[in-house]
């Protein structure tokens, strides 16, 4: 029996201000481009967020943020003029920040919509960690 598996993580900087826009349903969508390095090589990603996802990327996201982003690849086309266009794309269903406080972003270092307490439950404060 074989599974079918659709799957992508990657970690990159965005390349662009993210911007929120609403559609007619009340959705939001955020769409940013994350660039990849690979081998001294970049790959531009195009990447997808939806409602709250896309509400906390907007709201602590710049241009130049480093982030991790979990999701499944998709391919949309339309036609524009006569002309089919396509786009291959992640929808993004995880976000993590991962950039540290020298990022212009506020601060969240771990996954927001499962954010841990800044001890760990530890008891220890993660700042005061040398390393």
């Amino acid at each position: 029996m074989t599974r079918d598996l659709n799957i992508w993580i990657g970690t990159g900087r965005l390349g662009k201000q993210p911007e929120i826009k609403i559609i007619p349903s009340g959705k939001s969508v955020c769409s940013v481009s994350m660039a990849c390095a690979f081998n001294e090589k970049t790959e531009w990603i195009n990447i997808v967020f939806w409602d709250k996802l896309a509400d906390i990327v907007g709201k602590y996201c710049n241009k130049g943020s480093f982030i991790r982003v979990t999701g499944r690849l998709q391919t949309r086309s339309w036609d524009k003029e006569g002309v089919t266009k396509s786009i291959t794309e992640i929808v993004a269903s995880d976000v993590q920040f991962l950039g540290g406080k020298s990022d212009s972003q506020p601060k969240q270092e771990s996954d927001y919509q499962h954010a841990e307490p800044q001890t760990g439950g530890t008891g220890i404060d993660k700042d005061a960690i040398p390393f």
